[in-house]
């Protein structure tokens, strides 16, 4: 398929799905929650004062352009390690055109570890961050690519050396079509939601060994990260249901019992495409991309003790966006970090801070086609921060100096 026509697709996906500024942090602050959180940053202010692009409000760390091997078009979020590297994917770009794995270092070096390819032995299309194991690797999928075309599990070492795909997804047990980053879990296996069919959650052990846990029938269309709550693994499906907008589902390690924990009504949220993310007060936190008191996406809070699901805020599709896609993030205050894809005051998406219980919200950035910052929107994937030095990292799937987007921060 051509470079253009797979462009176009990525950006296609999104839309079907649909149908980061220093902060005022303390430092006795909880540890942050949310995407891509390892540990803190500890070479970030390096990273953010070399190889970047400023403006008065963002710094652009890496600006994808697809040329000379460099990636294109990130449409999951950002791992930081513990020594401080951020790792990514990319949709499209490479060597071969079909994805990359890259890294940025704490001194701004930013390097494609892994260009995706065609034949069979590899996947293509990476949609989410890599995952540190145990082992110290990183394990990842992607959503095409492999023997059946249907996508691949990987690991590799964090510079690049000895990749390896350890599963070819089939289709038949093993499912099909990786549609969330792998988490691992308490139980030392990762776990990942799949897209064909009605969806479904594999197990999958550190060598690559493929299960399945749970085929969904109530609810439909898994999507979005898994969280991890008293050895109870939650997740979100964004179809389904009794008003066919989706719900809250668990899985019981101990028990390996499934169950459906809450429904999504429309006035609570509905289509949520992001997953959950575990919050300092033991609630789970996560964003729909329509339903809420204004129809235009909100910022829901689920509680596992009492299987409680309501909306918290809801975007009001002008000033504060509407939207939101991405996966929430919990700063060491406790407050809570959501980016919505569209609306804002410039149009192309906003970054909304507001407490946990969904109150004093504000934006904090407005994206847009056009300004000093390089003009990148999409900011499907939200943002992960670095408590250290106060910075919030994020991808942007279009835009941005290169036009094929950008990894960015805010100060």
């Amino acid at each position: 398929m051509p470079i253009q026509r797979m462009r176009i697709h990525a950006l296609a996906r999104v839309a079907a799905l649909l149908n980061l500024c220093l902060l005022p942090w303390s430092a006795g602050a909880a540890a942050p929650r949310g995407p891509g959180v390892g540990a803190p940053m500890a070479g970030a202010g390096a990273l953010a004062g070399s190889a970047a692009r400023r403006s008065d409000s963002v710094v652009v760390v890496h600006a994808f352009d697809s040329g000379a091997g460099d990636g294109s078009d990130p449409l999951g979020g950002l791992l930081i390690a513990r020594d401080g590297t951020v790792y990514g994917t990319t949709t499209l770009g490479g060597v071969h055109g079909l994805g990359t794995l890259y890294s940025i270092s704490q001194t701004g070096q930013y390097r494609v570890l892994h260009s995706f390819a065609s034949d069979a032995d590899d996947g293509t299309r990476p949609e989410a961050a890599p995952t540190l194991g145990r082992d110290g690797w990183l394990y990842g999928t992607t959503s095409d690519g492999g023997r059946k075309g249907l996508g691949i599990v990987y690991r590799v070492r964090p510079d690049g050396k000895d990749y390896r795909v350890l599963h070819s997804f089939s289709g038949g047990r093993d499912g099909g079509t990786p549609r969330s980053a792998l988490l691992l879990a308490s139980d030392g296996n990762f776990y990942v939601l799949m897209g064909d069919g009605n969806g479904q959650m594999d197990e999958i052990s550190p060598d690559g060994r493929v299960s399945a846990v749970h085929r969904f029938t109530d609810l439909r269309a898994p999507v979005g990260a898994l969280a991890e709550s008293r050895q109870r693994i939650y997740g979100t499906a964004r179809g389904g249901g009794r008003d066919h907008v989706g719900g809250v589902f668990r899985y019981d390690l101990g028990t390996q019992r499934f169950s459906t924990a809450a429904y999504f009504t429309g006035s609570n949220g509905a289509a949520p495409l992001a997953g959950l993310m575990l919050a300092s007060n033991g609630n789970l936190y996560g964003t729909t991309s329509a339903g809420g008191a204004r129809s235009h996406g909100a910022v829901f809070q689920f509680s596992p003790g009492s299987d409680q699901l309501q909306a918290i805020f809801s975007f009001d599709g002008g000033r504060d966006g509407l939207l939101p896609a991405s996966l929430p993030y919990q700063g060491p205050n406790g407050h809570l970090y959501v980016t919505a894809s569209s609306g804002g005051p410039r149009a192309q998406g906003t970054l909304v801070r507001m407490k946990p219980d969904g109150t004093s919200a504000s934006v904090l950035y407005s994206f847009g086609r056009t300004g000093a910052d390089g003009s990148f929107y999409a900011p499907h994937s939200g943002v992960t921060g670095d408590p250290r030095n106060g910075l919030l990292y994020g991808t942007a799937l279009a835009g941005g100096p290169g036009g094929k987007g950008v990894v960015y921060a805010l100060k």
